[in-house]
């Protein structure tokens, strides 16, 4: 009886960690933005950011990178701090017009320790409204790159 309670402890314990990951376990943030004529890709970790660009009929990749200031990457942390990531990939989107050409098609993946990798698609820059501060630190870190 007593190794049932002390294997069931250690399942449950195992199971609360995969679902509760720390955000110093975030390793990294993909952000992606697709439409005709035009793509961006914004990865950022503890230590880099690189934003790269598709744009018009040239179709010549313009890449730019640069060092992670600590602060902002603290910052970006704190974004995802509240996520609860046994329901993140099923986070709907606030509307759906890139299924119609209406809008760009763009999305967030997030590279976890423990948890692995998550995946959010969304139109423009408008996610569900969860990934609101994440998708303001990503505009950010986005601007200081153009």
């Amino acid at each position: 009886m007593n190794t049932m309670n002390i294997f069931f402890l250690i399942v449950s314990s195992a199971f609360n960690a995969r679902q509760q990951t720390k955000p110093d376990e975030v390793t990294r943030i993909e952000f992606t933005s697709i439409t005709r004529g035009y793509q961006e890709h914004l990865i950022l970790d503890n230590d880099s950011v690189v934003f790269s660009y598709t744009s018009g009929t040239d179709r010549q990749v313009k890449r730019n990178a640069k060092a992670n200031h600590r602060q902002a990457w603290k910052k970006t942390l704190q974004a995802v701090s509240n996520i609860d990531w046994t329901s993140f990939d099923s986070l709907k989107s606030p509307t759906n017009k890139r299924a119609f050409d209406g809008a760009k098609h763009s999305s967030i993946v997030i590279t976890t320790r423990t948890a692995g990798t998550h995946n959010h698609t969304f139109d423009d820059e408008n996610p569900n409204e969860t990934l609101g501060k994440l998708m303001r630190c990503i505009q950010e870190q986005k601007k200081t790159m153009q």
